[in-house]
């Protein structure tokens, strides 16, 4: 897939807001529907032949190998084991009837981590869409239904379901999806960086829209202050389909289906992240601030995880009274900290956690941040 996302070259219109609801969002929650509800219907009819059929892997008399793909991908992905189906699968491949050996066989359900991310991301997206739109529930049913009809003529269908829902949840990620990248720009952005990059106040279509910012940690001077989006509102719920999809679509490589090829999307946006990061600093005009944050973050931060493009450190920020600052023990400003972070933050590339807050006193956070490594 290509055409990376990269916005602020100016303020996406209202036009591709709509197209990213109607199509990548309504695409993306049906194809979600639609695994959510083969699963419902195939338990629903367990011990009919063409749920055996399907939930067996049986193509034909020359069946053995792909039953044992399809099997593998139902019961890592949708929690479907087929009890008894070797046998049966031996059987149809020596010319038995399917009808004549079915009835040995017994299908178990259990949760997976897919469904329930998957669970988690359709009430998400139901959502957003009863906001913006509305989803044609009788046309989930009628697909679901063809889904079903597909699969009970050849299983191996299974894995072109699998292809358009990743293909579908692709979409949603601020690696291909401008208007994600937008909105996860503003997950936790100083308001110096929020003013600079779309304006203060936000544009009237963001407002029209529901993205909505509250403060998450008031800095002096204010310009500091980081900003994140309101609980519930229309940019975090929309921040939240993301984290959601990351983790449906890592679910789906953990599993390591046939026929399907799923990338780690996380570290594809990371790499892709720190390309732009120069270009954002320059952006922000904050470029001799990045280095000198980045210089102390090396130096004080603990490695956690290192890959031959960048390292992912962590190291322990106090902020307060006043425009006092620390990089682990550091001395630093608030100016300099949040001027030199604004980059990573609106990249995504960096996480602040609360640790300890006092309204007169420091406030202590974990600063976790993607920076490139160092040659």
């Amino acid at each position: 897939m290509s055409g990376h996302a990269i916005p602020y070259r100016r303020l996406l219109d209202e036009r591709s807001w709509s197209r990213f609801l109607k199509v990548d969002v309504l695409r993306a929650l049906s194809y979600v529907k639609r695994v959510l509800r083969l699963v419902e219907v195939l338990r629903g009819g367990s011990t009919s032949l063409q749920t055996v059929k399907i939930a067996a892997g049986i193509i034909g008399r020359d069946t053995v190998g792909h039953s044992r793909d399809v099997r593998e991908a139902l019961e890592r992905l949708l929690g479907i084991t087929c009890v008894g189906c070797d046998e049966l699968v031996r059987d149809v491949a020596r010319g038995i009837p399917l009808e004549r050996v079915a009835t040995g066989v017994k299908l178990v359900f259990h949760d997976t981590p897919l469904l329930r991310e998957l669970k988690l991301l359709e009430g998400i997206l139901a959502e957003v869409i009863r906001r913006s739109t509305r989803v044609d529930e009788g046309y989930v049913e009628e697909v679901v239904c063809r889904d079903y009809v597909s699969l009970a003529g050849n299983p191996l269908e299974l894995f072109r379901l699998f292809r358009g829902l990743v293909a579908a949840l692709l979409r949603l990620l601020p690696l291909y999806s401008p208007v994600t990248f937008t909105v996860r720009s503003l997950r936790l952005a100083p308001r110096f960086a929020a003013a600079k990059l779309l304006g203060d106040p936000l544009p009237e279509l963001l407002n029209r829209l529901g993205v909505d910012l509250v403060e998450f940690l008031p800095v002096e001077p204010g310009d500091y202050t980081l900003l994140t989006h309101r609980a519930g509102s229309f940019g975090d719920l929309i921040s939240s389909a993301v984290d959601r999809a990351y983790a449906a679509l890592r679910e789906v490589g953990n599993a390591r289906p046939k026929y399907l090829k799923v990338l780690d999307w996380g570290r594809a946006y990371v790499e892709f992240a720190l390309a732009q990061l120069s270009s954002f600093a320059e952006l922000l005009g904050v470029t001799q601030e990045v280095e000198r944050v980045e210089n102390l973050v090396r130096e004080v931060g603990r490695a956690v995880r290192t890959t031959d493009r960048y390292t992912f450190l962590t190291a322990r920020v106090t902020v307060g009274p006043g425009p006092k600052a620390y990089i682990g023990s550091r001395r630093a400003s608030t100016e300099l900290l949040f001027k030199g972070l604004a980059p990573y933050l609106v990249l995504n590339l960096a996480e602040v956690e609360l640790l300890a807050r006092r309204d007169s006193g420091p406030t202590s956070l974990n600063l976790s941040l993607y920076i490139k490594r160092a040659r």
